[in-house]
């Protein structure tokens, strides 16, 4: 058995309860400011979700342009059978319509355009999504605020 491998799902697993395969496993540890599980963080090793962590161990890599989503919508559940892969837009469309029905797809679509065009506009100044993000907002402000002065 490679210790190196086993290692951090055995850290992993000290982090929630499993149980039964129908029930959510909820996520003990530390969460983001978002409520989702966090895990890692050692010294010299980036931290990722709890729930993607999970996908990883107990499925697979997660395959390039698509994230993890929680089939049963709880941030904290680890448990695999509540995981799936999809693209953002589907991710975006499923936590909308689980919060607001009525929320059109296209309005989904525009969110998800509105976020491409943002990153592309990072990686071509070369800014984080949330720096550029910060910038295009308080242009928007400003133009709304000479908008109303007028």
């Amino acid at each position: 058995m490679n210790t190196r491998r086993t290692a951090p799902l055995i850290l992993f697993e000290r982090h929630f309860v499993k149980g039964p395969a129908k029930d959510c496993w909820p996520w003990l540890a530390s969460l983001n400011h978002g409520g989702y599980g966090v895990f890692g963080g050692a010294p010299g090793r980036p931290t990722r979700n709890a729930h993607t962590a999970a996908y990883v161990f107990y499925v697979g890599p997660v395959p390039a342009g698509l994230e993890v989503d929680h089939v049963c919508g709880v941030r904290r559940c680890v448990n695999p059978a509540h995981l799936r892969v999809v693209t953002h837009s589907e991710n975006l469309r499923a936590h909308v319509e689980a919060f607001d029905p009525a929320f059109s797809s296209t309005q989904v679509a525009f969110r998800g355009n509105l976020r491409s065009q943002i990153e592309s506009e990072a990686e071509r100044c070369g800014r984080s999504f949330s720096s550029m993000a910060r910038v295009l907002v308080q242009r928007g402000l400003a133009t709304l605020q000479k908008a109303s002065a007028a």
